[in-house]
């Protein structure tokens, strides 16, 4: 069965305050379940594999970008993490990582303005563990050395995805 979702985000949202984090803190009592999550997609590519085992002392560029979409209504949500990983060695790209994995959320007893804080920050902090092991198992599978990332500030993913959205409606 196909669900319309809606962004929770960006629906009518013109403030250019964000409250979301300040009611979350402020200790309402929200419940917060993750029902499921599961890899949606994982891809990997080695356009040159040959770099990465050249011995001349030099360790690969490793380049990390992460994104986070939120989808739902009522009280069921779908958050997705998606993270590229790119290898480049003497600027060529050794190894490419792209993963997208997905947690469903029962959220009840919040607010509207808490939904982009919930959503953008606490449910991808929940998932964060199980994406930085993917990773890491991944690499290793691929004869890498097993890359482990580190945290993510998804406070500041939320406030410039806010900030973008707020110059393209100017």
């Amino acid at each position: 069965m196909q669900q319309n979702f809606q962004d929770p985000l960006f629906s009518g949202k013109t403030s250019s305050s964000f409250d979301g984090e300040e009611a979350v803190e402020s200790g309402d009592s929200v419940d917060l379940d993750l029902v499921f999550q599961h890899i949606v997609d994982c891809s990997v590519e080695c356009p040159s594999p040959f770099v990465l085992s050249e011995q001349d002392g030099k360790e690969p560029e490793t380049q990390v970008s992460v994104d986070v979409a939120a989808e739902g209504e009522g009280e069921h949500f779908q958050v997705v993490i998606g993270i590229r990983v790119e290898m480049v060695k003497d600027q060529k790209p050794a190894c490419i990582i792209e993963l997208k994995y997905a947690g469903y959320f029962l959220i009840k007893n919040a607010s509207k303005d808490m939904y982009p804080f919930l959503l953008y920050v606490n449910c991808p902090n929940i998932l964060w563990p199980s994406v930085r092991n993917w990773i890491r198992v991944v690499t290793l599978e691929c004869g890498l050395p097993g890359l482990q990332l580190g945290s993510i500030d998804f406070t500041d993913i939320l406030r410039k995805k806010i900030k973008d959205s707020q110059q393209s409606e100017a």
